[in-house]
């Protein structure tokens, strides 16, 4: 998806805009960055399946990175964060989540980096956080606090992974834990004078209730 002259080049959420001045200064900072930074899913990539212009949108939006951003920063280190620790493309995500499974020294950051992509509306963000908790810190109700708020955010593939096995109080705790995640997203970007996300439904819901309603049939 090329970049517009309003898209956001300091946050993973380019809907959100202060103004069309800010906007393109923005955009000018993203058009500096590494290519590998600049790129964005488009319609075709193998990775997500973006079958529709609205389903590749939707995946940016919510800062997924491309095949190749993957390969490239999977395994990164952290003299590879952001200096000032923001995220400024899927990226600095998957730095993020790289060093935060592999450097204790350097987890606090990283994590730090991760919660503000996340503030800024990237549904990846609150997936890796997910398998941080998961794979590394080994707490399951933890990892399904962030799977479940981004699912709330409107991501409905989530419910579709392995779901582990948990107890009834275990259950209420992770959706405890998601719908207090919301609000702290919400009540960090209210502090910073931007308003709440709402639900961003990713497309195809319709579609797989249908497949799913069959199923069952």
């Amino acid at each position: 998806m090329s970049t517009t002259k309003t898209e956001s080049a300091s946050s993973l959420d380019p809907a959100q805009q202060a103004s069309t001045q800010s906007g393109m200064t923005e955009a000018a900072g993203l058009a500096a960055l590494p290519a590998l930074h600049r790129e964005r899913i488009e319609v075709g990539d193998a990775l997500w399946e973006a079958a529709t212009p609205e389903q590749a949108a939707w995946l940016n939006r919510h800062g997924f990175p491309t095949s190749g951003q993957l390969a490239a920063f999977n395994g990164a280190q952290a003299a590879q964060l952001p200096a000032d620790g923001r995220a400024r493309s899927p990226v600095d995500v998957v730095v993020a989540e790289s060093v935060a499974m592999s450097d204790p020294v350097s987890k606090a950051r990283a994590l730090a980096l991760l919660r503000g992509a996340s503030e800024a509306g990237s549904s990846y963000a609150l997936q890796s956080l997910a398998r941080i908790a998961q794979l590394s810190e080994r707490d399951p109700v933890k990892a399904e606090g962030y799977y479940r708020a981004a699912l709330l955010r409107g991501d409905w593939l989530v419910g579709l992974r392995e779901i582990p096995r948990l107890a009834p109080e275990q259950n209420y705790a992770a959706d405890l834990r998601a719908a207090r995640l919301i609000e702290q997203i919400n009540h960090a970007r209210r502090q910073r004078g931007l308003p709440a996300l709402g639900v961003d439904l990713r497309p195809g819901a319709e579609e797989a209730f249908e497949l799913l309603s069959d199923g069952k049939r």
